[in-house]
């Protein structure tokens, strides 16, 4: 996005005088943010957000968010909730047909954020049918995931590549621990620095023989935060060569440059049991409910680049995040699509 080249006090009189309309307030924090004028006394956007004006990292996005709409499609928006259900929708001419549909039926008066709200649930609950069918014209047939869920097959250094950058609230993921995939922690650690919003964490489970190389691929371009521990109830791995029994795993917690904590988190979680129904490094569902609910906010997007049987991406649809996965194994791809499906249409 281009922008007019203002001075930051400039800028920062548009916010402060009341918030004027959310459009203009969007516009001169996205300037801000884009072209780091808040560097002088500030480490990060976040932190220049709630100190100066009192803005949740959150909420400062959906400002953004906002303005963008209404500058990208120059439709008569009349506030920032109907702007907000408009962003939704990624492309520039549905945001335009959506709002000429409504407008035609109710006129500009009636044309609510609620109304919005469920024109845009409809549109891409069909867009998300017609990819079905288009599926199964191709002879694979998908189970019906919602529209705010996505699996992709592949190596996630390639199907993620397409992620925006400085997007994504949480990474929550479980790669594989052996000696020959210590090269995906580079790799890991690298996309996560990429697509990361500022302060965001990475959480990811490890093994133990070779952490002290996944420690130093992981701080190489991220900021270590913490060590937490996810203890196994009532099983264990038995580790032959070293004589010892594995009662428990590391919980690693990496963030993109200063991590900016916004609440309190329990560093050792205790799951319900062994869950390898589907997969047999199948990790606890009541963990990444935790840590998505406390990390995350509604329509929040979390990654997880190893998806294996899916409980990173069932938690985010039970908690409403946006969640987008890559698994490299098809059958493990077809199985996590079986439990997202039955998830989505039993609830």
């Amino acid at each position: 996005m281009s922008h007019s080249g203002r001075s930051l006090a400039e800028l920062e009189g548009i916010i402060e005088r009341g918030l004027t309309t959310f459009v203009e307030v969007g516009s001169a924090l996205m300037e801000i943010r884009d072209r780091k004028l808040y560097l002088g006394q500030y480490k990060t956007f976040d932190a220049y957000c709630r100190e100066r004006w009192g803005f949740q990292r959150t909420r400062a996005y959906q400002l953004m968010s906002a303005a963008e709409v209404v500058m990208s499609t120059n439709v008569d928006i009349q506030n920032e909730s109907q702007a907000r259900e408009l962003a939704r929708l990624k492309d520039e001419e549905e945001i335009i047909a959506v709002y000429h549909e409504l407008r035609d039926e109710y006129g500009d008066e009636h044309v609510t954020a609620e109304r919005i709200r469920r024109l845009v649930t409809r549109r891409l609950e069909r867009q998300h049918r017609d990819q079905q069918a288009l599926a199964r014209r191709n002879g694979r047939r998908l189970p019906a995931l919602p529209p705010d869920i996505e699996l992709r097959h592949g190596d996630f250094r390639e199907v993620l590549a397409d992620i925006p950058d400085a997007s994504v609230d949480l990474i929550f993921t479980d790669p594989p621990y052996g000696k020959s995939a210590l090269a995906l922690w580079k790799d890991l650690s690298v996309f996560a620095a990429r697509v990361l919003k500022p302060g965001a964490l990475l959480i990811s489970y490890s093994g133990q023989q070779y952490l002290p190389q996944v420690l130093e691929a992981l701080g190489s371009v991220l900021e270590y935060v913490w060590l937490g521990w996810s203890p196994n109830q009532g099983s264990y791995s038995q580790i032959h060569q070293l004589r010892i029994r594995a009662r428990g795993k590391p919980v690693l917690f990496y963030s993109k440059q200063d991590y900016e904590p916004r609440v309190w988190l329990d560093d050792v979680r205790y799951d319900s049991g062994a869950e390898k129904g589907l997969h047999p490094m199948q990790q606890s569902l009541e963990t990444a409910h935790y840590y998505i609910e406390k990390l995350t906010e509604p329509k929040g997007l979390v990654i997880d680049p190893f998806v294996g049987s899916g409980t990173t991406a069932v938690a985010s649809l039970r908690l409403a995040r946006r969640f987008i996965g890559a698994e490299i194994d098809a059958g493990t791809l077809k199985g996590a699509q079986q439990r997202l499906a039955e998830e989505y249409n039993t609830s």
